[in-house]
């Protein structure tokens, strides 16, 4: 059967239920055009298949962040990117200091599920397998959050205070509240 022709089944086989689960407005919404969404720190990016790019929602004059440049951030799995973020400048922090020994000012790792997994709909049509298989592994939503990655969960933190110890530098500081004081 033609991917289009399943798709009008899915979307009729939806319209004719009487109440739709989170899961299921999330697929009728994207059968119908409606492109899943992600928040990275606030500024919110469309999952733009068509483009191959996470384009920021009301800010159509940059590029965006492609998906070929989350390639070498997906985890080994290919389920999550974890990405140098410029939480200033909303953007991929390209061209990385891999012998980096302290935190650049405004740059954070985020995580977030890889856009075949926030999309399934747009990555089963540019090609990525059939759509039935690939909503019985992971259902169609509608809006992911990604989330800042700290510490020991964090492979900039990680990585600085490798440099840090091959220098005879401390490892960085914890940074934040202080325990034990409440404040």
């Amino acid at each position: 059967m033609a991917m289009h022709e399943y798709e009008r089944e899915m979307r009729s086989k939806l319209l004719s239920k009487s109440e739709l689960n989170q899961n299921e407005r999330a697929l009728l919404d994207r059968l119908n055009g409606k492109q899943p969404t992600l928040d990275i720190c606030g500024q919110i990016y469309f999952v733009n298949w068509h483009l191959r790019t996470l384009e920021r929602k009301d800010d159509f004059s940059t590029l965006g962040i492609s998906f070929d440049d989350l390639e070498p951030y997906y985890d080994d799995d290919f389920t999550r990117c974890d990405i140098p973020y410029n939480k200033k400048t909303h953007q991929l922090v390209e061209d990385f200091d891999p012998d980096l020994t302290e935190l650049p000012a405004d740059t954070i790792i985020v995580s977030f599920p890889t856009p075949n997994e926030m999309d399934v709909v747009g990555s089963v049509r540019a090609g990525e397998g059939y759509l039935e298989d690939r909503l019985e592994e992971t259902p169609q939503r509608s809006h992911f959050e990604a989330k800042e990655l700290t510490g020991k969960k964090s492979w900039l933190v990680n990585n600085i205070n490798s440099n840090r110890k091959e220098r005879g530098l401390p490892p960085l500081r914890r940074s934040g509240r202080s325990r034990g004081k409440g404040i």
